[in-house]
C-alpha cells in the first residue's frame, strides 16, 4: 500500500513538474513575443541560452548574438521596404511541453495593406533560457506577401 501510495505521489509530483515547465515556457514566450513585437532586442536577447539555435528556412543561426542580429535584420528590412509596420503575436502551449508563438505583421505600402502570418516553436529549459527556436512558415503566407510587395 505504502508502495502504491509513493508511487502515486511520484506520478504527481512529475505532473506537475510538466505543468510548472509548460507554464515557464508560456512566461517565457509571451516576453520575447512582446519584446520582439516593440523591437527591444536587448530584452529578447537576455532570454536566450548562449547555446540556443534558432532554424529559419534552411538557416541555422546559433548563440544570442547571431539571433538577434537576424531578427534585427529582418526588422530593418521591413522598416525600408514598407511605409509602415505593426507587430502582434500570441502565445499558446503545446502538448509537448515547447510554447508557440503566432507572429502577426502588418504592412502597409503605397496606401494598400497586407497581413502576414507566422509560427515559431520555441523550447526552454529549467533555468528560464530559452534553447531552440523553430520558424514554421504558414501555407500560402509568403507568396502572398510577396506578391503584396509587388505592388
Amino acid at each position: 500500500m505504502l508502495k502504491a501510495l509513493r508511487q502515486e505521489l511520484k506520478k504527481a509530483e512529475s505532473n506537475l513538474n510538466h505543468v510548472q515547465a509548460m507554464k515557464n515556457a508560456i512566461e517565457i514566450a509571451e516576453r520575447f513575443a512582446q519584446a520582439l513585437d516593440s523591437e527591444d532586442y536587448e530584452s529578447a536577447q537576455e532570454l536566450l541560452s548562449e547555446a540556443c539555435e534558432y532554424s529559419c528556412r534552411g538557416q541555422s543561426h546559433v548563440g544570442p548574438t547571431a539571433i538577434i542580429a537576424s531578427y534585427k535584420g529582418n526588422g530593418d528590412t521591413a522598416d525600408s521596404k514598407f511605409d509602415s509596420v505593426d507587430y502582434e503575436s500570441s502565445v499558446s502551449d503545446m502538448p509537448d511541453g515547447t510554447a508557440l508563438i503566432t507572429f502577426v505583421d502588418h504592412f502597409a505600402l503605397k496606401g494598400k495593406s497586407h497581413t502576414f502570418r507566422c509560427e515559431q516553436v520555441l523550447e526552454v529549459d529549467n533555468n528560464g533560457q530559452i534553447t531552440r527556436i523553430v520558424h514554421r512558415d504558414l501555407p500560402g503566407q509568403r507568396e502572398a506577401l510577396t506578391e503584396f510587395m509587388g505592388v
